[in-house]
């Protein structure tokens, strides 16, 4: 999508965003059930495309894959990727079943986080951007969003665990404004995985109109 945005002329677009959920879904099978190197090929698949066009490419590498964390992070480095988006909620538990059952404790995804800096560092990618997602918020039992002082709180442990940025999602109809966010110092707004699905559905609708067109 950035790449067909990009031109000679204009380049609105400044990074490509990956989301494993499209990756999955391409392959016809569920974001939980994307394994490791079905994700890398993904990567690879884009790579030289990202490259030509001079743009960096973060991947979404979902939790990190349990305890291949550190080889995820290092295959994706050597696959091209110039960071990562980390999250602290466990795939194969969803978000329904409470703070405890759902995510990632602190204490150990601190350690996680630590862990894939270190990877990048000895990758020889010091500046490898690390996006640290924390979907607590997103929560029927977790915290409220609406506190600048929590959000904060919530934030300082990921950036001194060596996060570039920290990324909450609020799920669904949180109702928040661009320039509510902007005061907060949000610095950056995901879209999750619409683009891809409003492709899908245009794809769908086109498709249909054809068989109809055809048909009359």
């Amino acid at each position: 999508m950035v790449l067909s945005l990009n031109s000679e002329a204009s380049k609105p677009g400044k990074a490509i965003a990956t989301a494993s959920w499209a990756f999955a879904a391409s392959l016809g099978i569920k974001d939980e059930e994307l394994t490791l190197e079905q994700h890398l090929a993904s990567i690879r698949n884009i790579t030289a495309t990202v490259a030509s066009a001079g743009l960096p490419l973060p991947d979404d590498l979902q939790e990190g894959y349990g305890s291949r964390l550190r080889e995820a992070v290092t295959q994706a480095i050597q696959a091209g990727a110039h960071g990562a988006n980390i999250e602290d909620s466990i795939p194969a538990h969803g978000l329904g079943h409470g703070v405890e059952h759902s995510l990632c404790p602190l204490g150990e995804q601190i350690c996680r986080l630590q862990l894939a800096v270190k990877a990048a560092a000895d990758e020889d990618l010091p500046d490898f951007g690390i996006n640290a997602r924390c979907d607590v918020f997103a929560l029927k039992d977790g915290p409220n969003l609406h506190s600048e002082a929590r959000l904060k709180e919530a934030i300082r442990p990921h950036n001194l665990a060596g996060a570039t940025t920290v990324f909450f999602w609020r799920g669904y109809g949180a109702g928040f404004r661009e320039a509510d966010l902007a005061k907060l110092g949000v610095a950056r707004i995901s879209i999750g995985r619409s683009l891809f699905q409003i492709t899908m559905d245009a794809a769908k609708k086109s498709a249909l109109m054809s068989f109809e067109t055809t048909i009359s």
